[in-house]
């Protein structure tokens, strides 16, 4: 039996995977994608939780919790302390 090739919906290029209930890369109900679209989107997706986290730090004027967050980010970006 011959399974259907997979396709990332975001390149196009084949996933190699075998499907959604086998070992297929989701993102809730988004995908699948290929291993390096994954890779790319749930960093982007830590990047922007970060901000938001800092963000909200910020605005809710804690401020250890600004600095916890402000660590986070700057440390996402690669600054070491």
């Amino acid at each position: 039996m011959t399974k259907e090739l997979e396709y990332c919906c975001i390149c196009d290029e084949p996933t190699e995977r075998a499907g959604r209930l086998d070992d297929s890369l989701y993102i809730d109900d988004d995908g699948p994608f290929c291993e390096e679209c994954f890779v790319q989107l749930t960093e982007k997706k830590k990047q922007r939780d970060s901000f938001v986290e800092l963000k909200n730090a910020f605005a809710s004027d804690d401020a250890d919790g600004f600095m916890h967050s402000l660590n986070i980010f700057v440390e996402m970006l690669g600054f070491k302390r």
